[in-house]
């Protein structure tokens, strides 16, 4: 197995429990939970499946530990192409990550209060509700207000995915669309609430919060005009490593991730002046 490959499929892991999770406590448990408009509801709600609102904060810590690995992941699958975007795009992921933990936390304090004697003491019933309603609520609209931060980097890893080359096209062009969407739900949250629809994340490829650019490299063009030369397996293992002169050999490397197919690279190699010295291990992939 190639290393582009176990990068390839930890994403891929990695993307499938996130979704999980994310579809678990993000959507199913406030769906279920949560009546809007009604903050005595919601919270007898929570009283009686206290278990399940805990439940549903579990799959978003689950869904935050995930995110916060694909940046990694995905920059050194990334950085390839272009090493400043894919280091651009794991920064907007975790500030993504990083803001949407501080909506969790008025998600999973409001209910809170309603077992702390000191403010059963001080508040009514009704006041304790409305106040941990509001919680809720700062929840919803502060995860709703910075999404544009996990929509660029869904669009510079989807630019990225497309120029790759060696991952497939069409989940860079999912991947940008879902970002655009994201970016143009949040602006017209804030400039225009009345044009802000959830259509405009339909093609998210995840269901987390918000259900997780600049110019790049092109690649240098072989002697032949118009041919572009393909990134190397020297290249993808060793980025900053200058290919070698000689002899080529064309390597078939099957990418076994799910949904990619089958590249053809080319592989430099040395000829060896004394024939009897041994060929020098590859460097690692990310180094």
């Amino acid at each position: 197995m190639t290393p582009v490959q176990t990068y390839a499929r930890v994403a891929g892991i990695l993307f499938l429990i996130s979704f999980v999770a994310g579809a678990f406590g993000e959507f199913y448990v406030p769906s279920t939970l949560i009546v809007s408009g009604d903050p005595t509801a919601t919270f007898n709600n929570i009283s009686a499946h206290e278990w399940l609102f805990r439940l549903g904060f579990a799959g978003y810590l689950l869904e935050g530990l995930c995110d916060a690995a694909l940046s990694l992941v995905l920059y050194v699958l990334l950085r390839p192409v272009h090493r400043n975007l894919a280091l651009l795009a794991a920064f907007f992921g975790l500030v993504s990550t990083a803001h949407f933990a501080i909506c969790e936390m008025f998600f999973f304090s409001g209910p809170m209060l309603l077992k702390n004697p000191v403010f059963l003491q001080t508040f009514s019933r009704e006041q304790l509700n409305a106040l941990s309603y509001l919680f809720i609520r700062i929840y919803s609209y502060g995860a709703g207000l910075f999404m544009v931060f996990y929509g660029s980097a869904s669009l510079v890893r989807g630019y990225l995915i497309y120029r790759s080359g060696y991952l497939p096209r069409f989940l860079g062009i999912l991947l940008g669309v879902a970002g655009v969407g994201f970016i143009l739900r949040n602006f017209t949250l804030v400039l225009a609430p009345t044009y802000s629809s959830g259509l405009l994340l339909l093609p998210a490829p995840r269901p987390g919060r918000d259900p997780g650019p600049g110019k790049m490299r092109r690649p240098r063009r072989g002697p032949s005009r118009g041919h572009k030369k393909p990134i190397t397996v020297d290249a993808i293992e060793k980025p900053n490593a200058v290919p070698a002169s000689g002899f080529h050999t064309r390597v078939n490397v099957p990418m076994a991730a799910a949904g990619m197919t089958s590249v053809t690279t080319t592989a430099a190699t040395r000829p060896d002046p004394t024939q009897n010295s041994a060929s020098a291990p590859s460097a690692r992939f990310g180094r």
